[in-house]
C-alpha cells in the first residue's frame, strides 16, 4: 500500500444523521490531507444499506460494493462522530495478520459461542477492515447488475475472533468526552448529547464550530438543513447558521421564509379540507343511514297499512253477515207474528159463522 491511496470511509447513519454526517465528512477532509473517499451508507425500506457517495454523478447514489482486492482497506465510522486529527494515522496501521483493527467500548466485540466469530450487525464504531483478507460465509449474487450491499446489509462476512484486535488508540473513540490535547475521535453517543439535536448539549460549540464551517466550505447542502429541521431531526435554532454558506443570501432566507409561511398556511388549508372532508363523509354516512331509516319506515307503514286494510276489510265482512244474519232473523220472526195473527183471526171468523149457523 503507497501513502497516496484514498482514505476510503464508510460512515453508517440513519435519517437524522444526514447533517451530522456532512460534517463529520468535512472534518474528515480538513485534517486529513490526502484524498478522501467518503461513502454514507444509510438502511432503505427493507433494511438493507444504501450507499451514497459524494460526488458521484447518478441520481440515486451507488450501492456500496464488497471490497475486494489487495487494497481492500475500509474505515467504518458512525454518524455520530466528529474527527480531530489526521485519519492516515490509523489508516495506514499494518494489519500484522488481522483482519480488524478496532476502538470500541467493552463487549461490543464479542465472540460467538457457535462459532468463535465476531458478526458486524454488533461492530464497534470505530472499525478498520481488511476487506481483501474477510473471510465469507456465503458468496451473495449480484443485484439487477449491481454489485452486491456491504457488509452493513448483516451476517454475509464474518470474522473469526483471532484476527480482531483492539489495537486501535481509545482516542479515536472519545464517548461524549473532548479534551483537546487527546481525543482525536469525538461520538455524540446519546440524543441528549447531540448538538445537531439539542442545543443544552455542552459540546454544542464544538460541533457548531464545524458546522459553520462545513457551510462556508459549501460542504453542506442548505436544502439538507431546512429538510432536516422541517423533520424534526434538526434543532430549528440552526437554520439562523445558513448565512454561512456563500449561496446563501438575505433575499434568499426571506424567499425561503416567505415559501415556509405559504408552506405552513398550506398545511393549515390542508388541515381544514381534511376536516370538512371528514364532516363530509360523516353526513354522507348519516344520509345514507337516515334515507335507509326512512326506506324501513315506509315498509313498516305499508306493512301497517296491509294489515289495517285486511282487518277492515275481515271486520266489514263479519258486520254484513251479522246484518244479514239479524236481517233473516226479523224477517223469520216478522213472518211469524204475522202468519199466528192470520190463523188467529181465521179462527175467529171461523168460530162466528159457526155460531150464526146455529142460531
Amino acid at each position: 500500500m503507497t501513502q497516496r491511496e484514498p482514505v476510503r470511509v464508510f460512515v453508517a447513519v440513519d435519517a437524522g444523521q444526514i447533517v451530522a454526517a456532512r460534517v463529520l465528512e468535512y472534518s474528515i477532509r480538513k485534517h486529513t490531507p490526502r484524498t478522501v473517499e467518503c461513502i454514507l451508507v444509510e438502511p432503505t425500506r427493507d433494511g438493507e444499506p444504501r450507499g451514497r457517495k459524494r460526488g458521484n454523478p447518478t441520481a440515486d447514489g451507488v450501492a456500496v460494493p464488497r471490497v475486494t482486492g489487495s487494497d481492500g482497506r475500509v474505515l467504518h465510522l458512525s454518524g455520530d462522530s466528529h474527527v480531530f486529527a489526521d485519519l492516515s494515522e490509523i489508516y495506514d496501521l499494518p494489519f500484522d495478520g488481522h483482519t480488524i483493527l478496532s476502538a470500541h467500548e467493552a463487549g461490543t466485540l464479542e465472540a460467538s459461542n457457535d462459532d468463535h466469530a465476531v458478526g458486524f450487525r454488533d461492530r464497534p464504531a470505530v472499525m478498520l477492515v481488511d476487506y481483501a483478507r474477510l473471510p465469507r460465509a456465503a458468496e451473495a449474487p449480484e443485484e439487477d447488475g449491481h454489485p452486491p450491499h456491504a457488509a452493513e446489509g448483516g451476517d454475509v462476512h464474518v470474522v473469526p475472533a483471532g484476527r480482531a484486535s483492539e489495537r486501535l488508540s481509545g482516542e479515536w473513540n472519545s464517548i461524549e468526552r473532548y479534551d483537546p490535547d487527546e481525543t482525536k475521535l469525538l461520538r455524540y453517543a446519546s440524543v441528549s448529547m447531540q448538538p445537531w439535536r439539542n442545543d443544552g448539549s455542552p459540546l454544542r460549540e464544538l460541533w457548531m464550530e464545524s458546522f459553520r464551517e462545513a457551510l462556508a466550505a459549501n460542504a453542506i447542502d442548505p436544502e439538507l438543513v431546512l429538510e432536516g429541521i422541517a423533520a424534526g431531526h434538526l434543532d430549528p435554532k440552526l437554520r439562523p447558521e445558513l448565512h454561512h454558506h456563500p449561496g446563501w443570501s438575505r433575499e434568499t432566507d426571506r424567499l425561503h421564509g416567505r415559501l415556509e409561511r405559504k408552506e405552513a398556511r398550506l398545511e393549515k388549508v390542508k388541515g381544514k379540507l381534511e376536516t370538512a372532508n371528514a364532516k363530509l363523509a360523516r353526513a354522507t354516512a348519516d344520509a345514507k343511514d337516515t334515507k335507509r331509516s326512512y326506506r324501513r319506515a315506509k315498509e313498516r307503514l305499508r306493512r301497517v297499512e296491509g294489515s289495517l286494510a285486511w282487518r277492515g276489510q275481515t271486520a266489514a265482512a263479519q258486520v254484513v253477515r251479522r246484518a244479514r244474519a239479524i236481517t233473516k232473523t226479523d224477517s223469520e220472526a216478522s213472518v211469524g207474528r204475522k202468519g199466528k195473527r192470520l190463523e188467529a183471526k181465521s179462527e175467529r171468523g171461523s168460530g162466528g159463522k159457526s155460531r150464526r149457523q146455529s142460531g
